[in-house]
């Protein structure tokens, strides 16, 4: 009997040192989950991508349009939702599911761009890169969900 519960004790020990060994491995980013090579590969996949190009949409033919104005709004609220410290990650779901298709993130990009480009964007400091500003603000899982989003899309619809 003495013997079941020391069994048990070391068992008990042993998942807790694994527990935390595991912990400290992932922290290290020496472990890394399934979920954190998908989010990984997905914030690349961001990166990597045409659409985030401002002069892509220019270069597809026909497509669905979202217009200047409402690019330039989205470009606004994607500039305050990457703004400071933290991301408003809602906002920055809410734009991209409020668009077309994938081609409309150019026409956003290239508002994005005109729109921070000026002397007041260089005078504070501001990119005038939305791929940037998302990939520096945002973590890779949430990166990762805006890729889901994005994927979701049509192509130009």
């Amino acid at each position: 009997m003495k013997k079941e519960y020391i069994l048990i004790i070391y068992g008990v020990i042993a998942v807790i040192i694994i527990i935390f060994l595991t912990s400290i491995l992932k922290k290290l980013g020496i472990f890394k989950s399934a979920e954190d090579k998908k989010n990984i590969a997905d914030a690349k996949s961001i990166n990597e991508t045409k659409y985030f190009d401002p002069t892509y949409y220019k270069t597809v033919g026909a497509f669905k349009p979202i217009g200047k104005n409402m690019a330039l709004t989205y470009a606004q609220k994607l500039k305050v939702a990457t703004r400071g410290v933290g991301t408003d990650e809602s906002m920055v779901y809410d734009v991209f599911n409020s668009i077309y298709n994938k081609t409309n993130i150019s026409e956003i990009a290239e508002a994005y761009y005109l729109e921070y480009s000026g002397f007041m964007s260089k005078l504070i400091n501001t990119t005038n890169d939305l791929k940037v500003d998302l990939l520096n603000d945002m973590s890779d899982a949430e990166l990762s969900q805006l890729w889901d989003i994005i994927n979701s899309l049509p192509e130009k619809t």
